[in-house]
């Protein structure tokens, strides 16, 4: 959940997201990091990384386990 009023794409510090489970270079989805904005994804089957901010970046992030994972 991002925190973030007022951000700006130039900003930076955007959420990239593989589409295609295990891949590293397939199409990618880039999500700003705005006020508001819930997330949700197989943080372990998706690849993903967080570009550089130019700013301070909030955001709550948690994992949600069971058993056996």
């Amino acid at each position: 959940l991002y925190l973030n009023d007022g951000w700006q794409p130039g900003d930076g510090g955007r959420l990239r997201i593989w589409t295609e489970p295990g891949r590293q270079d397939g199409p990618c989805e880039w999500i700003e990091p705005r006020l508001g904005t819930l997330v949700v994804f197989l943080a372990g089957e998706y690849w993903h990384e967080v570009e550089e901010a130019r700013k301070t970046r909030m955001s709550v992030t948690g994992w949600f386990r069971t058993r056996g994972l």
